[in-house]
C-alpha cells in the first residue's frame, strides 16, 4: 500500500467518525477533523481583517468628509482649534487608560488615600469604557463615590471602602442598599472594597442584587477583566429591608 493510498484511508476514517458523531447527535467541534477545525479559524481570521480593513476605511471617508464640512461651516482656524481640544481630550483619556493598566498589582492600592482609591475605581471604569464618570464622594455624597453610565444610559453607582486589615460589616452594605437604588436610581450597584466583605454582608448583598467586590475581584478587575457585564443587569424590584 502506498503512501496515497494510506491518505486517502486516513481521510475516510475521519469522514467516517464525523458521520457517526453526528448520527449519534454529538456535533460537538471538539470531534471535527483538526484540518477541519484549523480551516474554520482561518477563515474566521481572514473575515475579521476584511471586516476591520472596510471599517476603518469607512471612517477615514467619513472623517474626510466631517473636516470638509467644517471647513466650510466653521473656517479653517476655528476647525483647527476645535481638532486640537478634541485631540487634548482624546489624548487625556488615553493617558488616564493607559496609567489604569500600568496598575495591576492589588496591593498598591494599600498604600493610597481613600480619594486616590475612589479615583482609581473611576479610572478603572473609565478603561471598561463607561462614560460620564465623575468622583462624587464627599460630605453630601449620599452614599455614591463614584457615578458613570455604560454606553447603553445605564447608570452605575459605586461606594468604595478602602480598608486594611477589616473587613465590611452588613450594616454597611444595608446602608448602601438602601440609597443606591432609591437615591441614585441605579441600575448597577457596586460596592468595591480593598478588604473582604463577612460572611453575611455578601449574603445580603448577593441577595438584594448588589455587586460587591472584595480584594480578590479587585485584583482581576485591575488584571483587565471587565467588572460591569454587556447584558442589563437584574435590578431588584423590592430591596430587602434592613
Amino acid at each position: 500500500m502506498n503512501g496515497t493510498d494510506l491518505s486517502q484511508k486516513a481521510h475516510s476514517c475521519e469522514a467516517n467518525c464525523l458521520i457517526l458523531a453526528v448520527v449519534s447527535g454529538r456535533r460537538s467541534p471538539s470531534r471535527r477533523p483538526a484540518y477541519v477545525r484549523a480551516r474554520r479559524r482561518r477563515r474566521s481570521r481572514r473575515r475579521t481583517r476584511g471586516q476591520q480593513t472596510w471599517g476603518g476605511i469607512a471612517l477615514g471617508v467619513v472623517g474626510f468628509l466631517l473636516i470638509g464640512a467644517g471647513a466650510r461651516a466653521l473656517g479653517w482656524w476655528l476647525l483647527a482649534v476645535l481638532l486640537l481640544v478634541l485631540a487634548g481630550l482624546a489624548a487625556a483619556r488615553w493617558l488616564r487608560v493607559w496609567r489604569t493598566r500600568q496598575l495591576k498589582d492589588v496591593a498598591a492600592v494599600d498604600g493610597m488615600s481613600p480619594s486616590e482609591f475612589e479615583q482609581h475605581v473611576a479610572d478603572l471604569l473609565v478603561r471598561d469604557g463607561l462614560v460620564a464618570v465623575r468622583v462624587v464622594g464627599g460630605a453630601n455624597d449620599r452614599g455614591a463615590d463614584v457615578v458613570g453610565r455604560t454606553l447603553r444610559g445605564e447608570r452605575v453607582v459605586v461606594q468604595c471602602k478602602r480598608y486594611r486589615s477589616r473587613t465590611v460589616a452588613p450594616r454597611e452594605v444595608r446602608e448602601f442598599n438602601g440609597c443606591a437604588w432609591s437615591e441614585h436610581h441605579a441600575d448597577h450597584a457596586v460596592l468595591v472594597t480593598s478588604g473582604w466583605f463577612s460572611d453575611a454582608a455578601a449574603d445580603f448583598g448577593r441577595r438584594n442584587g448588589l455587586r460587591l467586590v472584595d480584594r480578590e475581584a479587585l485584583a482581576a478587575w485591575m488584571a483587565g477583566r471587565p467588572l460591569i457585564p454587556t447584558r442589563r443587569s437584574s435590578r431588584p424590584t423590592a430591596p430587602e429591608s434592613p
